[in-house]
């Protein structure tokens, strides 16, 4: 989860849930991040599946490091030139 929230700040500038009161960020976090926003529009599909998955409130659907490392955008990005 937490580097869900790492890549999210990288992508867009923001964290995914941002209120600084708890019972306030409880709320917000029963919900999904939204990725439709402004900030959005330049990140691809692939990379806000990746932060998607990883913001995942269960760990069970969360994908492990092993998986997470074979995830169609991390992939994308340590492709060597031919």
């Amino acid at each position: 989860f937490s580097l869900g929230v790492v890549l999210h700040l990288l992508l867009v500038g923001k964290l995914p849930y941002r209120s600084s009161n708890v019972e306030i960020l409880r709320k917000e976090m029963e919900h999904p991040p939204r990725f439709d926003s402004r900030e959005w529009g330049m990140v691809t599909h692939k990379a806000r599946d990746f932060c998607a998955q990883l913001l995942s409130l269960s760990p069970d659907h969360r994908p492990t490091a092993e998986d997470a490392l074979k995830h169609e955008w991390f992939l994308h990005w340590g492709r060597q030139p031919k």
